[in-house]
């Protein structure tokens, strides 16, 4: 496939975008019912769930006017339209929030536990995006499964890496309430996510195309952050962390 955007009349819809915000709508509603597995406030998960989105929008358009400042003067609208969500946006973002969240005194670990299957809904739904949109495609292949890209007059037959990535995602969430039902720490689910997110994506990265066709990295920017979800993941199951006491969903206020 290949559509950048939707036409509605005088309307142009980014794809990539509308499946984007269709997986945080997702995620949004799914942090409901994860909330309440694991015996945490619906409003105040819903309420920091929307700080997430609202922090990364404005971090990353902060960042793009820093590198861009003469082009911003001159055309603001238009930059701060642009996609600008990077690696740095989302570790700044995950620092407002981990401040946010000890400052609401709410419990970090529990809360990741309760993310984790909301990030597993953005994940395919961002990975579903870039199929639609002919992006993030993988390296040339032979295998009946591979795909073409329109307009593509070199490659030929390609690894649908973006399948791949939706695939892994689909497995993250289907295990997810197994995983969130059988926690003894707190932590448990959310690490289980960043080890098995991060070496699947690590994996499907040995198949998409590179970054930089003639660079010398040893790994492209998304394999070297695929690593480091890795390494947080294992860090985070050798930390001794609380046992789970309950996990009675919380009864409403009356």
């Amino acid at each position: 496939m290949n559509l950048s955007y939707l036409t509605l009349g005088a309307l142009h819809v980014p794809v990539f975008g509308l499946f984007a915000a269709i997986g945080l709508m997702a995620a949004m509603l799914l942090s409901q019912r994860t909330s309440r597995m694991v015996g945490l406030p619906p409003d105040r998960i819903w309420n920091a769930g929307l700080l997430a989105i609202l922090a990364a929008f404005i971090v990353s358009r902060l960042l793009l006017v820093a590198e861009q400042p003469r082009a911003f003067l001159t055309a603001p609208l238009t930059i701060l339209a642009l996609p600008s969500l990077t690696y740095t946006g989302v570790w700044i973002t995950c620092l407002l929030m981990f401040l946010y969240l000890r400052l609401r005194r709410l419990p970090v670990l529990t809360v990741l536990d309760a993310a984790a299957p909301c990030a597993a809904v953005v994940w395919l739904a961002l990975a579903l995006g870039h199929f639609a949109e002919g992006t993030a495609a993988g390296i040339p292949t032979h295998l009946p499964w591979g795909i073409t890209i329109p307009g593509d007059t070199m490659l030929g037959r390609v690894h649908p890496t973006q399948l791949y990535t939706a695939m892994a995602a689909l497995a993250l969430l289907a295990a997810s309430p197994w995983l969130l039902a059988r926690r003894k720490h707190a932590g448990d689910t959310a690490a289980f996510a960043l080890l098995f997110g991060g070496l699947a994506d690590f994996l499907i990265g040995m198949l998409r195309q590179p970054w930089e066709t003639y660079g010398t990295s040893w790994l492209d920017p998304a394999q070297a952050a695929a690593l480091l979800l890795v390494l947080g993941g294992g860090i985070l199951l050798a930390t001794p962390r609380p046992l789970v006491v309950s996990q009675i969903e919380p009864t409403p206020a009356t």
